[in-house]
């Protein structure tokens, strides 16, 4: 495995972390498969254009290039590459990070061909870790694994915690270090339960309701049916016999060749300037249409409902809002990054 997975990222408890320990975390507690995902598709569009010239693809990777440096307020050249060289980075392999990323946007069927020409473990090993040091997913990740750190230090974790080890003798994904593994893995083991300690002792009845109470807005849930077009003049058409003829969602659907489908969320899932829209609504009201990647959507309210402690999905939402502000607490003090983001 590449050297530069065991630069250290953060400290805590008088332990270094590095990034094999950050995938480690993330790898036992089920988010690094996912990333890696997301990754190797990445790659997997690198070979669906291979050596083709395509304009309009490189307007679009300089676009992104700018404004990774605008966000990071990197100015010139030299402050770019400066930044980089901090995380021991190369331009050209940063370049790689915002071509794939804008391939996952651009390119359709990418799931598709990397699971029928899965990339090589050492390329999605390589692209990993340029995107963990340059890209949104490094810094989640481990804000994550330092989130638990700091919760299992809370509880009472030990710097010298240990447990039975974890088997590493299963195939692994790319990025997780077998003999880190091995190593390590008794200890984030010691981690998590700790952690669940934590989480057993702060999650109260009284606790999540108080959180409910905190969010009547933001936790409303509702339940629609949805129809999307190519284009934004039939979907406004549609719309208007919803509205003005009161014509029925599947009738609408059927005329156009098209699929009524149903989905329900949280207003605060939504861009915030759709969150009013939707929650000044009634069950039966029409919304749209609303421009998104898949074309232009018209909603129909079905249910509209406000949150409450007792709903199951509330209670997990109010968990988790809990829970991360907690181990946001706790990581105020006990976390000394070494990475800056």
């Amino acid at each position: 495995m590449n050297q530069a997975f065991s630069e250290p990222v953060f400290r805590a408890g008088g332990q270094s972390f590095d990034w094999r320990d950050v995938i480690l975390c993330a790898h036992l507690a089920g988010r690094w498969q996912p990333a890696l995902e997301v990754i190797a598709e990445g790659v997997a569009g690198l070979g669906v254009i291979e050596d083709r010239i395509d304009p309009e693809l490189e307007d679009a990777v300089d676009a992104a290039a700018a404004e990774f440096r605008y966000d990071r307020e990197l100015i010139t050249a030299e402050e770019t590459e400066a930044w980089l060289a901090a995380r021991g980075v190369e331009v050209a392999a940063w370049l790689g990070s915002v071509r794939r990323a804008v391939l996952r946007e651009r390119l359709e069927g990418l799931d598709e061909r990397r699971q029928a020409f899965p990339p090589s473990k050492k390329a999605i090993e390589r692209a990993a870790l340029v995107d963990l040091q340059c890209t949104t997913l490094g810094q989640e990740l481990a804000e994550f694994c330092a989130g638990q750190v700091a919760g299992a230090l809370a509880a009472g974790l030990s710097a010298d915690a240990g447990s039975p080890p974890v088997d590493a003798s299963e195939p692994l994904p790319p990025g997780v270090d077998p003999e880190h593994t091995a190593a390590r893995g008794s200890y984030f083991a010691c981690v998590a339960a700790a952690v669940e300690r934590l989480r057993e002792s702060i999650l109260k009845h009284d606790t999540l309701k108080r959180a409910t109470d905190g969010h009547q807005l933001e936790w409303v849930r509702l339940a629609c049916r949805t129809v999307t077009f190519a284009e934004e003049p039939e979907a406004r058409e549609a719309a208007l016999c919803l509205r003005e003829d009161g014509e029925d969602l599947a009738t609408v659907a059927a005329e156009a060749h098209l699929e009524v489908e149903d989905c329900e969320f949280f207003i605060e899932e939504l861009a915030p300037d759709l969150q009013t829209l939707f929650l000044s609504a009634r069950s039966g009201d029409v919304i749209g249409p609303v421009a998104s990647d898949q074309g232009q959507t018209v909603y129909q309210v079905v249910t509209k409902r406000i949150p409450a402690s007792s709903d199951p999905e509330v209670r997990d939402r109010a968990a988790g809002w809990v829970m991360q502000r907690a181990l946001a607490n706790e990581m105020v003090g006990r976390i000394e990054w070494v990475v800056q983001w």
